[in-house]
């Protein structure tokens, strides 16, 4: 296995994250929470097809480990949301990139 695939991931992860900020900017003439809610619906069809193909999970065996935990995951899936709602939110209504990206 390559050694430096890691880095090579961390790149990658960095780069998506710093090339956001324009991508959000495109979809200015749009709401904030109908991206969020689109990013949300389209995250769940899109890990719910990898599954599927994967045959990683038994769907009554997550269903009772979520059903234990579903108020922690309320709460975090909650964090979340309020976390990518305000960063939308600050990019398209110009907060964000007048100090961050000052070229857009």
């Amino acid at each position: 296995m390559n050694s430096k695939i890691g880095y090579y991931q961390a790149f990658g992860a960095y780069f998506i994250w710093g090339v956001f900020p324009i991508y959000w900017k495109y979809l200015k003439h749009l709401e904030s929470l109908e991206i969020l809610v689109h990013r949300i619906i389209w995250s769940f069809v899109f890990l719910f097809l990898i599954n599927m193909i994967m045959k990683k999970a038994n769907f009554s065996q997550l269903f009772l480990i979520l059903k234990k935990q579903l108020p922690s995951m309320a709460l975090l899936a909650g964090l979340i949301a309020s976390n990518w709602l305000i960063y939308v939110y600050a990019v398209n209504s110009n907060k964000f990139c007048k100090t961050v990206l000052p070229i857009l």
